[in-house]
């Protein structure tokens, strides 16, 4: 895999002084990992470079959402979108890689250099034990019904006007997906109960998240969805117990959605830092915008906003 290409959104400014960078660990530690879906079925699980690659551990127990029982196997992407995307590819193929990245400031260039193991299974047919059977069959229901109609048309690029009840619809998918998938490696989960909650309250995404939209024009980002749990602290801080900030992007047909979140101390600055500035912001609402948008993002910039190997600095 070559290093990842440049920002789209520039380099970062010259730091003033007393700047403070957003660090995350690189996952040299079993405590973290990227995980990815795509079109070549590609699953990401980073952790220690020596040693074999535990398989993924279940859920036990309780409802992500409401904390509650009986639970029943989910689709990480739900059953009426599978004929949508799967036109556009798939192998049967997972795969799965490590690496021994150290930490490294946002800032820096990285590449990384994985040890890919293939496993069989239908990225589209994946399904994990994490919702309870009111949820899913209730308000998460519901919630698809609506968002079906308008996941269709930015799926296949066909013009509509998206509102702010409109954003919020895509938006709160985007974010039950990506709650939803990083519970496929619990260990390295960053998304807190909280937030979970927070969803199944009010139906909204937690508020120290944000979810953007693009189109682009890549065959790999057809169908594929991207997950990466991190840390954010200060220097001089230590690193945190567990991973307190996550992006996941997610390619659907013309349409990407990148969804940031961050429970960190200094969470406003951190997913500012993680906010590009090539998409269209959803959540919080800003404004309606006309789907489709007039520019696209081609592969580099995808890379480049997936594996985020530069993100922007901020100072205190």
């Amino acid at each position: 895999m070559p290093a990842p290409p440049p920002p789209a959104f520039g380099r970062p400014a010259a730091l003033p002084r007393g700047a403070v960078f957003l660090l995350f660990e690189m996952l040299s530690h079993p405590s973290t990992a990227i995980r990815e879906s795509g079109n070549l079925g590609l699953r990401i699980h980073v952790g220690q470079m020596l040693g074999e690659t535990t398989e993924m551990a279940k859920p036990q127990g309780k409802c992500i959402f409401c904390g509650g029982h009986g639970l029943t196997k989910e689709h990480v992407m739900p059953k009426w979108i599978r004929p949508l995307l799967a036109r556009f590819g798939e192998t049967p193929n997972h795969f799965r890689f490590r690496t021994g990245q150290a930490q490294i400031p946002f800032t820096n260039i990285t590449s990384i250099t994985p040890n890919i193991i293939p496993k069989q299974g239908y990225f589209l047919n994946q399904r994990l034990r994490v919702v309870c059977a009111k949820c899913n069959g209730g308000w998460m229901s519901g919630q698809e019904s609506e968002a079906k109609p308008i996941l269709s048309a930015l799926i296949d690029a066909n013009a509509r006007p998206l509102n702010e009840s409109d954003q919020l619809t895509i938006a709160l998918w985007a974010c039950l997906r990506a709650g939803i998938f990083e519970r496929d490696h619990p260990e390295t989960a960053a998304m807190k109960q909280f937030e979970y909650a927070h969803m199944h309250a009010t139906k909204t995404p937690p508020e120290n998240w944000r979810v953007f939209l693009a189109r682009h024009d890549s065959e790999d980002w057809r169908i594929r969805l991207f997950h990466y749990p991190f840390y954010v602290f200060r220097p001089g801080q230590l690193r945190p117990a567990n991973p307190n900030s996550h992006k996941t992007m997610i390619g659907l047909g013309s349409a990407v959605l990148l969804v940031a979140g961050s429970s960190a101390d200094n969470a406003a600055k951190a997913i500012e830092a993680l906010s590009p500035t090539n998409m269209a912001q959803v959540w919080p609402f800003v404004s309606s915008i006309e789907w489709p948008l007039t520019s696209s993002l081609g592969n580099e910039q995808l890379l480049a906003l997936s594996y985020g190997s530069q993100i922007r600095s901020y100072s205190p």
